[in-house]
């Protein structure tokens, strides 16, 4: 069955992880892009409290994914990752980068640097594993071909070059190892080496599932494996070998899976029912079911597609990029028509193709779960999710090289100019993710249809300082969506910054009645810029009524809360103003609320209270973060005015010392100072 040749030496396999070591290697140079900035990044303020201290392994497993990181996902695509985020506590732990200096951007490249190096050497890994699960079932060169199609599949620059596709890599890297542990255990004569094998393969598997959810059809793929191995060594029915790898298959994951369950279960807890899946995220979950299913299977084939043509990359599958299906459309009849016959092809005379029946096994059944079929997830599509099903590729790919006949230095040419085309396409693609501005700008200008790419790119612009762009990609996406208020939000918010306060106020109050509003992250933020805006043109009521709203709908937002208190001193009542303060300390502990208790006291003149407050916060803030700086000006104040003018001279000192204090005080301080002596 197998055809085999003489075997190439191990060298071979090295050339293919040094080739696909230098088609990755521009991902090393990246910062952080995306869910980067929430998950992994610990640098600075607030950073993801899960990653920038280490903490016991226990309170991984005992958390949500987006626990500790400030992201609002946890009400709308809430995860259970916990292998996954503790690999990067341990990262920066171990490398945490230069976060010492003054240069912050230095210090975030060098904080991201060994998160990177990780990825690539995970994917290093994953190419071996391959080669592996390939070579008992074909010849040394199929093999080698196998690893050399994962290696530079351009699928997988997302995984390798983002630093949370850490997750995809692990639930690889292990769901593999578990099904080469179970071959080794299936096959073992000694009843207590079997033992041993398949334990190992049940904390692989447990390992998998706690880095990633989507890793859970390996065990599927366990008897899959299990079954095409049988092949060689038995003339039994199929059926018969196929319920003995299940009822097999079923002892080893019997465990991990229920103890993966109950831990996930308890970390959800105390989550609400009613979870709000994004529109920007998957607009297929507010479509009826039938909608929902015939789009996500045009959307499917769709994935089939690039699984084989690799070359169209975007980072952002939103809204509009795939038009619903409620009537006849061309691209669901194409992939009603090729995905069954895929099916079917893959499973046909499957004892004499048993790598077909491999391939088949692992796209259909890794792919399915995440296509919005069965049931709606947090995404309509991302080229991330196909990074394990496009394993199915490498081992087609081996079964061709080896039962290619005379046609086989065709298909070799064929594979050849793949191989190239993708390694050069993965090579280029890398670099676009270095940052946010990096890739989204080369993401929008490739997929302009895209809701997502319009705003990540206007959040991009309004970074750079390229306001004419901000306003631009908005304007395109109300082109795209004009009820989207998510855009109608950020245009608000852009022309408040720059103080044209009639077009914020249309564009803000729009926000507020658009058909789709704004992801419940902004929502607190749309009613503190609506309060901001009522401040500027004196509607005190209004502001109060707004900036209230803006803590209720955010009651664990401690941005908007602190916002909210920034501007609200002075209009709220007291007794209001402190509840606020008083609900942030209990849900958020963060030294913001003692911060704010003493500008309260500074207020009321009770500057004693006022300096002990001051002095117990701001040490702990820096003076970039909102609202901060002038508040050192006020300990300085409060110092002076209870006696202690030696004090007052030290803070206003201490606070020129600093970097990033804003023009403005800085010249305040400069006078006190100068005052003071």
């Amino acid at each position: 069955m197998n055809g085999r040749d003489e075997p190439l030496p191990w060298r071979w396999l090295t050339v293919v992880l040094v080739a696909a070591l230098l088609v990755h290697w521009p991902a090393c140079s990246n910062r952080f892009a995306q869910d980067d900035e929430s998950i992994a990044l610990a640098f600075g303020q607030p950073g993801n409290r899960m990653v920038s201290k280490l903490r016991p392994i226990g309170e991984y497993f005992a958390t949500e994914y987006w626990t500790g990181s400030g992201a609002t996902e946890l009400v709308s695509n809430p995860l259970y990752r916990p292998i996954t985020v503790w690999s990067l506590a341990v990262t920066h732990a171990l490398f945490p980068g230069n976060a010492a200096g003054g240069n912050r951007d230095a210090a975030i490249a060098s904080e991201a640097l060994p998160h990177h190096v990780i990825n690539v050497g995970l994917l290093l890994v994953a190419i071996v594993l391959v080669y592996l699960l390939a070579r008992p079932l074909c010849p040394e060169l199929a093999a080698l071909l196998a690893a050399a199609v994962f290696a530079v599949h351009s699928l997988h620059t997302e995984v390798v070059a983002s630093i949370v596709g850490r997750a995809d890599l692990l639930a690889f890297c292990f769901g593999a190892l578990a099904t080469l542990l179970y071959a080794k255990g299936r096959a073992a004569e000694h009843i207590g080496r079997s033992v041993l094998w398949l334990a190992g393969c049940a904390l692989a598997l447990f390992l998998a599932f706690c880095s990633k959810e989507s890793a859970l059809p390996w065990v599927g793929m366990l008897a899959v494996y299990g079954l095409v191995s049988a092949w060689r060594s038995s003339e039994d029915r199929t059926a018969k070998l196929l319920a003995r790898e299940l009822a097999l298959t079923g002892a080893v994951a019997v465990l991990p899976v229920a103890i993966w369950y109950l831990l996930r279960a308890n970390a959800f807890a105390g989550l609400p029912d009613d979870i709000e899946i994004g529109y920007l995220g998957n607009p297929l979950a507010s479509e009826p079911a039938a909608v929902r299913i015939a789009t996500a299977i045009k959307i499917w084939g769709y994935g089939l597609y690039k699984t084989f043509w690799p070359f169209h990359l975007a980072s952002d599958y939103g809204p509009v990029v795939f038009t619903p299906v409620r009537g006849f459309d061309v691209g669901f009849v194409a992939a009603a028509v090729a995905l069954p016959a895929a099916l079917i092809a893959g499973t046909w005379h499957t004892r004499r193709r048993p790598l077909v029946l491999l391939a088949t096994a692992s796209w259909f059944g890794f792919s399915f779960l995440t296509s919005n079929v069965p049931l709606a997830i947090g995404v309509q599509f991302a080229e991330r999710l196909y990074f394990i099903p496009s394993v199915a590729l490498s081992f087609l790919v081996a079964w061709a090289v080896t039962n290619a006949g005379p046609a086989k230095k065709w298909i070799l040419g064929i594979v050849a100019i793949w191989i190239g085309a993708c390694a050069v396409r993965s090579y280029l693609r890398s670099s676009d993710w270095r940052d946010n501005q990096s890739l989204f700008f080369a993401d929008v200008a490739r997929q302009p249809r895209s809701i997502g790419l319009r705003l990540h790119a206007a959040y991009a612009a309004r970074q750079s300082g390229r306001r004419d762009l901000v306003v631009e990609n908005l304007h395109a996406a109300l082109a795209l969506d004009p009820e989207l208020g998510q855009a109608y939000a950020e245009l608000g918010a852009h022309y408040l910054t720059t103080r044209q306060l009639d077009a914020a106020e249309q564009n803000l109050r729009k926000a507020l009645t658009a058909k789709r509003p704004p992801i419940p992250s902004d929502r607190p933020l749309l009613r503190y810029n609506l309060g901001y805006l009522s401040v500027l043109r004196g509607r005190k009521t209004d502001a109060v009524r707004f900036l209230r709203e803006a803590t209720e709908l955010g009651p664990d937002n401690t941005t908007v809360r602190h916002r909210a208190l920034t501007l609200g001193l002075g209009l709220m009542p007291d007794s209001e103003f402190l509840a606020i303060v008083e609900e942030g300390e209990r849900r958020t502990p963060h030294p913001y609320w003692r911060m704010h208790r003493g500008s309260l006291h500074f207020l009321r003149g009770r500057f004693a209270e006022a300096a002990r407050d001051f002095a117990a916060a701001l040490p702990q803030l820096s003076v970039r973060d909102f609202g901060v700086a002038p508040v050192w000006l006020d300990q300085a104040a409060a110092l002076e005015r209870t006696g202690r003018r030696g004090a007052a001279a030290k803070v206003l000192r201490a606070l020129l010392a600093h970097r990033g204090v804003p023009t403005g005080v800085r010249r305040r301080a400069e006078a006190e100072l100068g005052r003071l002596r």
